[in-house]
């Protein structure tokens, strides 16, 4: 059983149902579709994140441009939504205590074997689903 210490966690917010998605943060370029700090090359959309979440009303002003300054892969970006309660594997591998809400988010889903295991979660579920 490992411990979570290594990663970035954020408490969930009740009245925030897109809670750490990219939908809700300041940071996210809704007209164009980016993160301000990743290249421009990089789309995200507003199911995604990272662990640079800022929650507010997402920048709407299409002159803005992204500075490109970070990489995906250091700001954990993620294709998808990363909700402890959208993952069957993580509370079996992760010492977790009973602070750990089902709806926080956490940058563990991009960490090279956690994101295969998160691979395989999803698997299982759509399968466990009949998907």
């Amino acid at each position: 059983m490992r411990n979570r210490s290594a990663f970035g966690y954020m408490e969930p917010r009740p009245d925030i149902p897109d809670f750490a998605q990219c939908g809700s943060c300041k940071m996210w370029l809704k007209r164009q579709e980016l993160f301000y700090w990743l290249p421009k090359t990089k789309e995200v959309e507003a199911g995604d994140f990272c662990i640079l979440y800022v929650q507010g009303p997402p920048f709407n002003n299409p002159d803005m441009k992204p500075t490109g300054s970070l990489a995906p892969e250091v700001v954990g970006f993620t294709d998808g939504k990363v909700r402890w309660e959208n993952s069957q594997i993580f509370p079996d591998v992760f010492k977790l205590d009973s602070k750990v809400k089902p709806r926080a988010c956490c940058n563990a889903f991009n960490r090279g074997p956690f994101k295969k295991m998160l691979a395989m979660s999803r698997l299982m579920t759509a399968a466990a689903k009949g998907e």
